[in-house]
């Protein structure tokens, strides 16, 4: 038995009774033919043996033990695996309700804290999974690691994405700076490149080294004037408008954009990857306030940005995050905004913030009750954090290449972000095979906040294209 430490506790102790549960999730959606549930659980099954946090469960704090911890427990298969079977020919909407019903089961805490939904009946003959683990298990990378055990390189499932960034990781695969392997790495690497092994471990580098939003993040200034200005950005305000209690309900959309589109911006403009998304949130927030009758010009929203604490090898499965406090303009035009967004995120990464969170949590660990850290968090946590952001965008490289489930390719690889107070509103942004995926979740009280997220990502695309000289197809 194992306790949890104190940042995996924060997110157990952030969950309502009454309200949606904090579970990162994934839609992965497979050519078909579906298989049968039976088989879903049979593979699952197979698999579960490799995962030792998904055999656990956590116990509360008793008066000989002050901590929440963790102990075994075997998973039920028929609980945990489960099958939601659409009208069929279902279309995209369908499968986004789908997705925003599953989001707001609350999960038994008397069990391991994952499961695992079947989505027959989808037209285009295919079908759909949808994966949850809480967020007490482990943050973005933690579950990537965990679900990479049931996602393989190859049809044939000889080797899982987590066995491979684990080969890698202990052959010391040599590197370039942006995580590119050398021509000179290890006979396991050559061999993997066949099957664009390569780009595992460029797109999953973030699991060895630092995050791909910290590195994208480089100085632009380091005057006086600039860290005094980007210091008052971190300052408490009052809260904004998209914050609030997000309730029980969920809504969930999804939108694209293709990778070749955003490098083409990053060529024409300059810039990193991050900026060009951190742009697009922009526009989508813009639409957002716009659609609720709020003038933009001088209007910005504060984003959390998650950034891993990961030190390099760290395979572990569990929350090694911290965050970096983003504040985007929404006024202007987009092109003003993407040069405000490149300069404004470096400075704030000037500011070293973001890696004092993991010195913090084991300190509280050390030294805070449980029950102090439950109260403190369930109590006024929401309410102090409103006064600091209003909503949290996570931005994932994930792999170029097909990855496949029970010998299924995936179509799509969309990232699903919990909510609680004060967050009504969080998107998760992943790349997957040439396409980068916006799953826009949001709670009660905002609206078609997430098509009309969807919408302004789409608008400022075009225009950030426009002024990068290119087009789209």
């Amino acid at each position: 038995m194992s306790k949890l430490s104190a940042i995996d506790a924060v997110w157990l102790n952030a969950e309502k009774e009454d309200g949606a549960p904090i579970a990162i999730g994934a839609l992965v959606e497979l050519d078909g033919p579906a298989p049968s549930l039976a088989e879903i659980r049979d593979f699952l099954r197979d698999r579960m043996a490799l995962t030792d946090r998904l055999r656990q469960r956590v116990v509360p704090p008793s008066p000989r033990r002050m901590q929440v911890s963790w102990e075994d427990a075997e998973p039920d298969f028929d609980h945990h695996v489960r099958e939601i079977v659409l009208a069929e020919g279902a279309d995209q909407a369908a499968l986004e309700r789908a997705v925003a019903d599953v989001m707001g089961i609350q999960m038994d805490r008397s069990r391991p804290l994952w499961d695992y939904t079947l989505i027959t009946g989808l037209a285009e003959d295919r079908w759909a999974v949808i994966s949850r683990v809480h967020h007490a298990v482990a943050d973005g990378q933690g579950a990537l690691l965990l679900t990479g055990r049931l996602i393989d390189i190859d049809p044939e499932g000889t080797t899982s994405l987590t066995a491979a960034v684990e080969a890698m990781s202990a052959a010391g695969v040599p590197s370039d700076a942006d995580g590119t392997p050398k021509p000179d790495a290890k006979a396991l690497v050559a061999e993997a490149t066949k099957r664009g092994g390569d780009l595992v471990v460029r797109a999953l580098r973030t699991v060895r080294s630092a995050s791909a939003t910290t590195e994208a993040l480089k100085s632009v200034s380091d005057s006086a004037v600039k860290q005094a200005q980007t210091i008052g950005t971190q300052l408490p305000r009052s809260a904004g408008l998209l914050a609030g209690d997000p309730g029980q309900d969920r809504d969930w959309h999804v939108a694209t954009v293709d990778f070749s589109d955003i490098k083409a911006i990053r060529r024409g403009l300059g810039g990193t990857v991050n900026d060009v998304v951190m742009t697009l949130m922009s526009g989508g927030y813009r639409a957002v306030l716009t659609e609720w009758g709020t003038d933009p010009e001088g209007a910005t929203v504060r984003v959390l940005v998650p950034v891993s604490l990961r030190g390099p090898g760290d395979l572990s499965a569990n929350n090694q995050v911290g965050g970096l406090m983003v504040v985007l303009p929404l006024g202007d035009t987009t092109l003003a905004r993407y040069a405000d967004i490149r300069a404004h995120l470096n400075a704030v990464k000037n500011l070293g913030t973001a890696p004092l969170a993991s010195p913090a949590y084991d300190f509280i660990d050390r030294t805070v009750p449980a029950i102090v850290q439950t109260f403190a968090v369930s109590t006024v946590g929401g309410v102090l954090a409103g006064t600091f952001v209003e909503s949290v965008v996570t931005n994932v490289p994930g792999p170029q290449f097909p990855l496949y489930v029970a010998g299924r390719q995936a179509r799509t690889m969309v990232p699903i972000i919990p909510l609680g107070e004060p967050l009504r509103l969080s998107v998760g942004v992943m790349s997957y095979n040439g396409v980068v995926y916006f799953g826009i979740s949001g709670g009660e009280g905002i609206g078609d906040a997430v098509h009309q997220v969807a919408t302004g990502v789409q608008s400022a695309l075009k225009d950030l294209l426009a002024a990068a000289g290119s087009t789209n197809p």
